[in-house]
């Protein structure tokens, strides 16, 4: 069985954006599975994409 989406990101309810710590603690996990990858990326770069992801940036 498949973990829903909100469960595996850590947000209950996928219609607000998470809170400024969960998009920080989102932009840092994705640095890391990143670098894993062998691909690097800066702070701001992960901050900025999961944002943007979640339509807090235009």
């Amino acid at each position: 069985m498949r973990t829903p989406v909100s469960q595996a990101i850590g947000v209950a309810d996928m219609t607000q954006p998470p809170s400024r710590n969960e998009l920080k603690a989102q932009a840092k996990r994705l640095r890391i599975n990143l670098a894993a990858r062998g691909t690097q990326m800066i702070q701001a770069s992960g901050l900025e994409t999961v944002a943007h992801q979640w339509g807090v940036r235009g």
